[in-house]
């Protein structure tokens, strides 16, 4: 076994250590060079943001022969380790997978011309004893899919003030108000966390309760949440 020192690289992430300050940051700078290169967009200007604002796109297009699985799944990869900000432009354009057109692949170039501008932002992880253990932060937007009127749901856990885990997914039942979708995601928020109880904010603002579903003792069950049942988009 060989002594290499402190770790550097891994998956094409780049750490960086600064002991004294009791900081670590995880970037991917490499990574986003490399997918700018693979598909061409190297010398792309620079977006400064990700996606246009209510931007609806069709399905049922033809495809154009263009890369797009293969562009998406790089971006997914970059998003899951160290880029939670374009975490829901790739879970919207994931959809268009089977059916991706020329207007999804200039939306799906979007954000890598974003990321060409963004190469060096990263995760910063700071230590920080006074922080609360496990924190949540969960909210929904409400039909805002305008075929199949269903809300997507998006969260971000932090351990200690540091952002450990994100998401970012479209739910699996329409929800008839705006309270009920708040209610699926701040269930779904709560089970992806092991340790219970946990304090979880909706908009910004704490809950007024603590969430512990499973337990038995909290205010909030699994049998609640297998009660939303589907219901008809057209409704």
């Amino acid at each position: 076994m060989t002594e290499f020192g402190e770790l550097r690289h891994f998956l094409g992430m780049r750490i960086d250590y600064n002991r004294s300050g009791g900081t670590l940051r995880m970037s991917q700078e490499s990574s986003i060079t490399k997918v700018l290169n693979r598909f061409g967009m190297s010398e792309c200007n620079s977006t400064r943001t990700l996606i246009e604002k209510g931007l609806q796109l069709p399905h049922g297009g033809l495809n154009a022969g263009e890369p797009y699985r293969e562009l998406l799944g790089s971006l997914m990869y970059i998003m899951l380790c160290v880029r939670p900000d374009v975490c829901y432009p790739v879970g919207y354009l994931g959809r268009f997978q089977q059916d991706s057109s020329t207007v999804h692949w200039n939306a799906l170039k979007r954000v890598v011309r974003y990321l060409s501008g963004t190469k060096t932002l990263c995760l910063e992880y700071q230590r920080n004893s006074e922080a609360e253990a496990l924190v949540g932060f969960a909210d929904a937007d409400w039909a805002a899919d305008l075929q199949d009127r269903k809300s997507v749901s998006r969260f971000v856990s932090k351990v200690y003030g540091c952002t450990v885990s994100w998401s970012s997914k479209k739910q699996s039942t329409v929800s008839l108000s705006s309270s009920e979708a708040k209610y699926v995601i701040i269930c779904a928020a709560d089970l992806h966390v092991a340790a219970k109880p946990v304090t979880i904010f909706e908009d910004n603002r704490p809950l007024p309760f603590p969430i512990d579903i499973g337990s038995g003792g909290g205010p909030l069950s699994d049998e609640r949440l297998q009660q939303i049942q589907p219901m008809d988009p057209s409704y």
